[in-house]
């Protein structure tokens, strides 16, 4: 089980970038600062699911103890980082916010609140491995809707030209 769940989180992250090659990496410079902070706290994040697994698996527990204690500070920086760059998508997004941006806020406020309920279900059932593992394994699915967000607008409608509000 645990091999799985290393290939799921290295799935998750390879979607995420790919899903985000076109909107945030194609010219970094485009991007505030609030958006770079905001994608280094999700890529740490999903180093740390992936890193976590693999120390589970090796039976490095004092590492992943510790490295639990470091995601203290991690999930409420991402918390903060993702209710910032929600907001920023409505005040950046002109006298009127397209239609997009609307449900871009609305995917970020309901994700975050996802993530939050996760994350603190993890910290919560930390002594009950199974449960710790699977809402700890959810905060990773919760990377995963932003990834598939930006591909179903790309892909399947056929915005060739979709911006996320940078």
């Amino acid at each position: 089980m645990k091999n799985f769940v290393i290939l799921l989180f290295s799935f998750i992250l390879l979607i995420v970038l790919v899903g985000f090659r076109n909107t945030y990496f194609i010219d970094l410079t485009k991007a505030r600062l609030s958006i770079h902070f905001h994608a280094v706290l999700m890529f740490i994040w999903m180093l740390m699911l992936i890193g976590q697994a693999i120390l589970i698996r090796r039976k490095l527990f004092k590492w992943h103890i510790l490295i639990g204690k470091i995601s203290y500070v991690v999930s409420p920086l991402i918390i903060i980082s993702e209710l910032f760059v929600t907001y920023e998508v409505i005040r950046f997004g002109g006298e009127n916010p397209s239609r997009i941006s609307y449900e871009t806020f609305t995917l970020g406020i309901t994700t975050i609140l996802f993530f939050a309920l996760l994350y603190f279900l993890a910290i919560y059932y930390r002594y009950k491995p199974e449960l710790h593992m699977r809402f700890m394994i959810g905060t990773g699915f919760i990377l995963l809707t932003a990834g598939c967000y930006v591909y179903f607008y790309i892909w399947f409608l056929g915005y060739k030209d979709f911006q996320i509000q940078l």
